[in-house]
């Protein structure tokens, strides 16, 4: 009988090493700060792979934080004219 070697998958290794599913522990690595370079080292997979499973899951490590916009200042969105708010709208009635 021919030796096929049982190949263990990056879900499974997660599941053994962190007692826990992909998705929560991917999430714990995002919140902890931790990209995918550092998850790949940590669980022991090429980063082509994890990139792979991350897609699978619709998973993001990547962290947009907005700038602040020009309408969220407070003197925008005030009724009165003001330097911030002059020109973003009609003022003649």
């Amino acid at each position: 009988m021919p030796y096929i070697a049982k190949i263990e998958t990056v879900e499974s290794r997660v599941k053994r090493d962190f007692g826990m599913g992909f998705l929560p522990f991917a999430q714990q690595c995002k919140d902890q700060g931790l990209g995918a370079h550092d998850v790949a080292e940590m669980i022991g997979c090429s980063l082509s792979n994890l990139r792979r499973i991350i897609r699978k899951f619709n998973f993001n490590f990547v962290v947009v934080e907005r700038e602040p916009l020009l309408t969220d200042c407070p003197n925008f969105q005030r009724k009165r004219m003001n330097a911030v708010n002059c020109l973003s709208r009609r003022w003649v009635t």
